[in-house]
């Protein structure tokens, strides 16, 4: 663990930005790592892109900010048909 010594508001601030974007890189890379693309999706279900395009904007697939898809929300699509 590393210590850290805050003299100032600035500092504060500065260090919670740091520790806020260091947790939300790590957060991104894992989400990317379980993830599909819609072509990925497309292929899996044999729908067309457009189609899985639709359900997302619709919707009915949720996406990352990316606009990849989660595999457990794959998952929670096709339980819900």
């Amino acid at each position: 663990m590393e210590t850290i010594l805050i003299t100032s508001k600035t500092e504060l601030a500065k260090t919670i930005n740091q520790v806020m974007d260091e947790r939300e890189l790590k957060r991104s890379k894992k989400a990317n790592l379980n993830s599909l693309t819609i072509h990925q999706v497309a292929k899996r279900l044999g729908r067309a892109h457009a189609t899985i395009k639709k359900y997302a904007d619709a919707g009915l697939l949720k996406t990352t900010k990316d606009g990849r898809i989660p595999e457990v929300e794959l998952e929670r699509f096709l339980d819900s048909k």
